[in-house]
């Protein structure tokens, strides 16, 4: 079964609201950051496939820019400057969402949840097993789709953006209609590209 950055961040908002403990080894009704994560990858990819610790994780993983991991839903942030082992190294770690906030186990204080990331962390990482690139292949379909309506539609041919607050009906091979609310009126127009991604994440999110 193939597991995508998407579904990795859908099972790890299922978990918001779990107590942070340090050093726990209670989950999923507590643990830190990286018991956290260690807990999300049992769950999807296999018991033992993700290692303990911030540290382990942060040195198995495939390391990319934080910026990029930013953009990324499912790639992995971590806090630390990379020299020594262990926490003197890594200290913290979490998911990026894709939209520049976290899915992470903070602290004492916060508990399980999402913040913004922006400026906080220090490296940026991609899990292994996991198929980053699957949802933009999803979206690219959704979009081509997207175009082909446009496209043989004289009302709306050439038009690359939908005001917000429309709703598109968009046809199925057996011949019925689905329709779907187009963001919220008075927000800016939405790309085309913009649709497809949220039709994968609610995907996701449904299933």
């Amino acid at each position: 079964m193939t597991v995508t950055g998407r579904q990795l961040v859908a099972e790890a908002e299922r978990w918001f609201g779990v107590p942070y403990v340090f050093g726990s080894e209670d989950a999923p009704h507590s643990w830190d950051c990286s018991e956290y994560m260690q807990f999300l990858g049992d769950r999807l990819l296999g018991p033992g496939i993700v290692p303990d610790g911030a540290y382990n994780q942060w040195r198995w993983c495939e390391l990319i820019s934080v910026e990029k991991a930013l953009e990324i839903p499912g790639a992995s942030l971590y806090i630390g400057d990379g020299t020594g082992v262990g926490r003197d190294s890594i200290w913290h770690t979490a998911l990026s969402r894709g939209d520049r906030t976290t899915a992470e186990a903070r602290s004492t204080r916060y508990g399980t949840g999402s913040w913004s990331a922006v400026g906080r962390f220090d490296f940026g990482g991609l899990w292994q097993h996991i198929a980053y690139g699957s949802d933009e292949a999803t979206a690219d379909r959704v979009e081509a789709v997207l175009r082909r309506i446009v496209r043989h539609n004289p009302r709306v041919r050439g038009l690359t953006k939908i005001e917000s607050g429309s709703r598109l009906v968009i046809p199925h091979p057996d011949g019925s209609t689905s329709t779907h609310a187009i963001g919220k009126v008075g927000e800016p127009p939405i790309s085309l590209r913009a649709i497809a991604r949220r039709f994968v994440d609610q995907f996701w999110a449904d299933h």
